[in-house]
C-alpha cells in the first residue's frame, strides 16, 4: 500500500502548471513588485465611530475624532499605512509594496481610507483603481503606472457611523453621493527578469522596512497581523532548522516602508477656480414632496456644502447658499413659472492647476466625434426597422466620419503641450494615437466588408469599437472633484446629481471646452442609493467652471434677454476682479409651440392579469405636461393623437437650439380604475426645431425606444416639432403662415379638445385581412395551483382583438370546433 506524500513542493509545482488561466495570460509569469505610494490626504470628514461622537455634539466640543490610515488590497493581500492621530489632513509618506506574479489575475486595486476607532475601524471612503485604465497590454504598450496625483474620494453624506443608511457607499458599494476628501498617491510596477531575482531579497529587508515604522502608530489589525506573521516565521524556522539569514521569500509578500515627501511644486502651481451656476427651472418633482418648499445646494469638493466642514486650516471660499422655492408639477394644467431666475453664489476652489492641455485625453472635438458615431449608429438601427431603407449607406457615412475624426486626432495629438506630465501622462500620450489609428483601420475594414445583407452584424462590430474608444477616452487621473447638486425638502437631502467637472470646465480654446460648459443643460436628479434609474426631479441649469482670471466669460454665453443683477459687496470680503451676478432678470421672451405627434406604441409591458394593459402616455416638456386618451386592453396602442403645448418659453440662444434642444419626456402608464396608474416605461425625444425665418417642412415619424429602468419596454412611433411663434405683430404670438396645418383637426368630438395627427405625418394605411386557424391547445400549465379547465385564446393586433371559442372541457377534448376566424386591420 503506497503512502501519501508528505512534501508539498512537487504538488505546488504541478498545481501551478495546471492552473486554468484567462485568455492571453502566459503560463510562465515573472514576479513583479507593485508599489503603492501614499503621500497625504486632505479635506477628510471629521467624524466619530461611536457614542462619543454624539456626546461631543451635545457638549458642543469641536474636537476632531478621526485617526485615519490607508488600507490597500491587491490580489488577496492587504497592506496598511501607519495611523495619524487626531487630524483630517494626515501626512504618511509611506510605500506599500506587493510581490506578485505579473500580469496579475486581478483587475482592480482597492484603496480604502479608515478611521482607527476604539469600537471598530470605520471606512471613511473607498476608491478602486482599474489596472486596465493605467496600463496598455498591447505590443507597444506600458506597464501599470499612476500619479503622483490626487484621487478624489466619495461616499455617504453623514459624518457619523451611527444610523447611517448609506454607509455601504463608504465601503465602495455603489456610487458615492458626497465628497469625502482626497488622497495623494502614486503606483509603479517593477518586473523582475527571473523568479530567482525576486527571491534574492531576504526577509531581513522586510523586517528592516517594518522596523522603520515602529515609531509610528499602527492600526489594531496591523499589530495582530505582525504578531501572527512573526510567530509563523519563528515556527517555520524551528521546523526547517535553518538560520534566519538563509531564508528566502517564495510567495507573495507585503512590505511597508517610508518615502521621501514630494517637493512643494511637484504637482504644479495652485490656481483659484470659480464655479458659477444659474438655476432656471425644476419640474417632474416626485409627488412625495407635495407642496413643501424645496431648495438646492451646489458644491465642488468641500466648497458650497451647507454644513460646516471642520478642518485644521482656515477654509477658503464662500459657504453661504441661496435657494429657490418652486411648486411641484403635479397636475397637467400646472403652468407655474418664475420671471426672475435665482443664481447660487459662486464658490471658489483652491485646487491643483488643471488646464485642459495638461492631460493627453481626447479633446472635446474628439468627444464630439464619439457622440456623432453614437448618434449615427442609433440612426442606422432606426433605419433597419423600416423596410427598403438605406441603412447601409448611412452606416458607410458614419464610418467615414469616424475614420476622419480619428485621423484628425492623430494629427493634433503631438501639438498639445503639457505642463508637468507624470509617467502615465507620457505613456498615454504615446499609446492613445496608436490605439486610435488601430481602431480607425478596423473601421475601414468594416466599411470595405459592408453589404446590404450584413448591416446588423457590422453595426454590432462598430458598437464594439465605440465602447473601446469610450473606455480609452476616460481620464484615470482626474484631480478636480465632481460637482454635486443636492435637492433639499424640509431641510433633508432627498435627491442628487453628480456631474463630472470636465463637462463644464472652461478653456480659451473652443475645442477643449467641456461639452456642457456655459450651456443650459438638463440634469436628472435621483434618489440616493436607488438601484433603478427613477427620476426624482428634472432640473434646467447653466454652469461654468474655470480659473478665476476668466470670470468675465462666465456669463458671456447666457441668452441676451437675461440681464445680470449685481449685489453690493461688503468691504471686508475679498472680491474677484469680475464679480459674478447674484441674480438674472429676464426682460424679453421668445415663445414656442411644441407639437407632439404620438402615433403608436408597440410591444409595451403587460400590466393586467389578462396579459394586456390599458395604456396612456404623458408627455412632459418644460413646465407643462399633457396626456393622451386611455386605450383599453392592448399592447400596441394606436393613439394617433397630436398634443399641443402652446406659448412655451424656452431658455437658451436661438442659434444653439438646433444642437442643444430641450428634451421631451414620454412616460407610459397603465390605467387602473381603482388605484394610481402603474408605470410601464419611459422614452426621451429631441424635438425638431423650426425658427421663424426658416422654411417649414413636414417631419417624418421616428422610432423611440421605451425603457423601464435598464429593461427594454417597447418602442414609440412619434415625432416632435418645436416651432417658434411669430410675435412681430401687435396681437398675441401666432404660428408662422407657412406651417401646415395652422389649426389641426379634432380627433372625434371637438368638445374633447383632442387633435388628430395631420395628414402628411400620419402614415397612409392599407386594409389587410388576417385569418387565424384555431386547432387546439396542449400542455397548459397550472394557474394558481389549479388545472386549466375552460381555456380561451385572445389574439390582439394593431388594437383589434380576435377571440377563440371557449373549450368547455379541456381534459375531454382539447381541440377547437370553430377553426377559422379573421380580423381586418
Amino acid at each position: 500500500m503506497s503512502s501519501v506524500p508528505t512534501t508539498s513542493s512537487s504538488q505546488h509545482e504541478d498545481i501551478e502548471k495546471n492552473l486554468l488561466l484567462p485568455k492571453r495570460i502566459p503560463a510562465e509569469r515573472p514576479w513583479a513588485k507593485v508599489c503603492i505610494k501614499i503621500y497625504r490626504a486632505d479635506g477628510l470628514p471629521s467624524m466619530s465611530a461611536g457614542i462619543m461622537g454624539g456626546f461631543s455634539k451635545i457638549v458642543g466640543e469641536k474636537k476632531v475624532f478621526i485617526d485615519p490610515y490607508v488600507q490597500v488590497t491587491f490580489s488577496g493581500q492587504q497592506g496598511e499605512t501607519s495611523v495619524e492621530s487626531n487630524t483630517t489632513e494626515p501626512l504618511w509618506n509611506e510605500q506599500i509594496s506587493f510581490i506578485e506574479m505579473f500580469p496579475p489575475l486581478v483587475r482592480k486595486i482597492k484603496v480604502q481610507l479608515l478611521d482607527d476607532a476604539n469600537i471598530g475601524d470605520v471606512a471613511l471612503a473607498t476608491h478602486f483603481i482599474d489596472l486596465k485604465q493605467i496600463s496598455d497590454p498591447g505590443r507597444n504598450g506600458f506597464n501599470p503606472t499612476f500619479g503622483p496625483t490626487w484621487v478624489n474620494l466619495y461616499g455617504s453624506p453623514q459624518n457619523s457611523a451611527l444610523r447611517d443608511v448609506h454607509k455601504d457607499l463608504n465601503e465602495g458599494l455603489g456610487e458615492g453621493i458626497f465628497y469625502r476628501g482626497r488622497l495623494l498617491m502614486a503606483i509603479s510596477v517593477e518586473i523582475f527578469s527571473t523568479i530567482q531575482a525576486a527571491e534574492k531579497k531576504p526577509v531581513e529587508v522586510l523586517k528592516g522596512a517594518l522596523s522603520k515604522l515602529k515609531l509610528k502608530k499602527k492600526s489594531k489589525k496591523a499589530k495582530e497581523k505582525t504578531k501572527v506573521s512573526f510567530k509563523e516565521q519563528q515556527q517555520s524556522q524551528a521546523q526547517a532548522g535553518i538560520p534566519e539569514e538563509a531564508e528566502q521569500p517564495s510567495e507573495v509578500t507585503v512590505e511597508v516602508e517610508e518615502l521621501h515627501p514630494l517637493p512643494e511644486n511637484a504637482l504644479g502651481v495652485k490656481e483659484e477656480f470659480l464655479l458659477f451656476a444659474s438655476f432656471f427651472e425644476v419640474t417632474m418633482m416626485d409627488p412625495s414632496i407635495g407642496t413643501k418648499p424645496v431648495k438646492f445646494e451646489i458644491s465642488i469638493g468641500n466648497y458650497g456644502k451647507a454644513e460646516e466642514v471642520l478642518t485644521k486650516t482656515s477654509k477658503k471660499g464662500e459657504k453661504e447658499e441661496r435657494s429657490e422655492e418652486k411648486q411641484p408639477l403635479l397636475e397637467p394644467s400646472s403652468e407655474d413659472e418664475l420671471d426672475v431666475e435665482v443664481i447660487s453664489p459662486s464658490t471658489t476652489l483652491v485646487q491643483k492647476s488643471v488646464t485642459v492641455n495638461q492631460r493627453p485625453e481626447p479633446t472635446e472635438y474628439d468627444r464630439q466625434c464619439l457622440l456623432q458615431q453614437e448618434h449615427g449608429l442609433e440612426d442606422v438601427e432606426k433605419l433597419l426597422r423600416r423596410p427598403k431603407s438605406k441603412a447601409d449607406e448611412r452606416l458607410r457615412q458614419v464610418l467615414e466620419e469616424f475614420v476622419a475624426g480619428c485621423r484628425q486626432y492623430s494629427l493634433n495629438a503631438d501639438k498639445k503641450p503639457m505642463a508637468r506630465p507624470n509617467n502615465l501622462d507620457r505613456c498615454r500620450m504615446k499609446s492613445l494615437p496608436q490605439n486610435i489609428i488601430l481602431y480607425a483601420k478596423r473601421g475601414l475594414r468594416i466599411r470595405r466588408r459592408l453589404t446590404r445583407t450584413n448591416v446588423k452584424e457590422k453595426v454590432n462590430e462598430a458598437k464594439t469599437i465605440l465602447s473601446k474608444l469610450r473606455f480609452l477616452a476616460k481620464e484615470p487621473q482626474c484631480s478636480i472633484p465632481d460637482i454635486l447638486i443636492w435637492m433639499f425638502s424640509n431641510n433633508k437631502r432627498v435627491a442628487y446629481a453628480r456631474i463630472p467637472a470636465q463637462n463644464v470646465l472652461y478653456s480659451v480654446v473652443e475645442e477643449e471646452k467641456g461639452k456642457d460648459c456655459a450651456k443650459i443643460q438638463t440634469v436628472f436628479l435621483k434618489v440616493p442609493g436607488s438601484r433603478t434609474s427613477d427620476i426624482f426631479a428634472k432640473l434646467e441649469i447653466y454652469m461654468w467652471l474655470g480659473v478665476i482670471k476668466y470670470v468675465k466669460n462666465s456669463t458671456a454665453e447666457l441668452p441676451e434677454e437675461f440681464k445680470p443683477i449685481y449685489e453690493k459687496a461688503q468691504p471686508s470680503t475679498r472680491i474677484p476682479a469680475h464679480l459674478p451676478p447674484s441674480q438674472l432678470n429676464r426682460d424679453d421672451f421668445s415663445y414656442f409651440q411644441l407639437r407632439a405627434h404620438l402615433y403608436q406604441a408597440r410591444g409595451i409591458l403587460p400590466a393586467d392579469e389578462n396579459g394586456l394593459s390599458d395604456p396612456f402616455a404623458r408627455v412632459v416638456f418644460s413646465t407643462q405636461c399633457q396626456t393622451t386618451t386611455i386605450l383599453e386592453e392592448t399592447l400596441s396602442p394606436m393613439w394617433n393623437e397630436l398634443l399641443l403645448f402652446d406659448q412655451l418659453i424656452v431658455d437658451g440662444k436661438k442659434e444653439d437650439l438646433k444642437t442643444e434642444t430641450p428634451i421631451a419626456i414620454i412616460n407610459i402608464f397603465d390605467h387602473n380604475k381603482f388605484g394610481s396608474p402603474e408605470f410601464l416605461g419611459r422614452a426621451f425625444a429631441t424635438p425638431q426645431v423650426k425658427l421663424v425665418d426658416e422654411p417649414y417642412s413636414k417631419p417624418a415619424l421616428q422610432f423611440f425606444d421605451i425603457y423601464k429602468g435598464h429593461r427594454a419596454a417597447g418602442e414609440l412611433i412619434a415625432v416632435f416639432e418645436l416651432i417658434e411663434l411669430d410675435y412681430s405683430g401687435y396681437l398675441e404670438p401666432s404660428v408662422p403662415h407657412d406651417v401646415e396645418p395652422k389649426e389641426p383637426e379634432y380627433l372625434g368630438d371637438p368638445r374633447s379638445g383632442r387633435f388628430i395627427v395631420p395628414e402628411g405625418i400620419r402614415p397612409i394605411l392599407k386594409e389587410f385581412r388576417i385569418e387565424i386557424l384555431f386547432w387546439g391547445l396542449r400542455d397548459l400549465k397550472r394557474v394558481n395551483l389549479f388545472e386549466v379547465d375552460q381555456p380561451q385564446v385572445i389574439i390582439e393586433c394593431a388594437g383589434k382583438k380576435v377571440e377563440s371559442e371557449v373549450i368547455t372541457s379541456f381534459k375531454e377534448n382539447p381541440n377547437f370546433t370553430e377553426l377559422v376566424k379573421f380580423v381586418d386591420v
